[in-house]
């Protein structure tokens, strides 16, 4: 099971993509986070991975972030021609950052 395993987790959150407007297109990102903790309440993660443009990371995100155990990290993480979609390059580098 992914929460009794003992490698560092990451979770990653989606950019948003304004022509995909589903239920949680414009919820801020602690929502996005206690809806994966509906479906796993025990899930703990040791990053929280985030576009340094998701300007909706407020105090109850990051308090949120620590109480799964976690850390904040925000990084410019978009793709320059595409800004809804992270970059390959510069996930490889957050991953290569955070992992040592």
């Amino acid at each position: 099971m992914l929460e009794q395993s003992k490698a560092k987790k990451i979770i990653i959150f989606n950019l948003p993509d304004k022509k995909v407007a589903d239920e949680y297109y414009d919820k801020p990102l602690e929502e996005h986070l206690l809806l994966v903790l509906k479906h796993a309440p025990s899930f703990r993660f040791d990053y929280a991975l985030i576009d340094n443009s998701q300007n909706d990371a407020d105090s109850r995100f990051y308090d949120l972030v620590k109480k799964c155990g976690g850390q904040v990290i925000a990084l410019d993480l978009k793709n320059s021609e595409q800004n809804y979609r992270h970059d390959r390059e510069k996930l490889i580098s957050a991953f290569s950052h955070i992992l040592g």
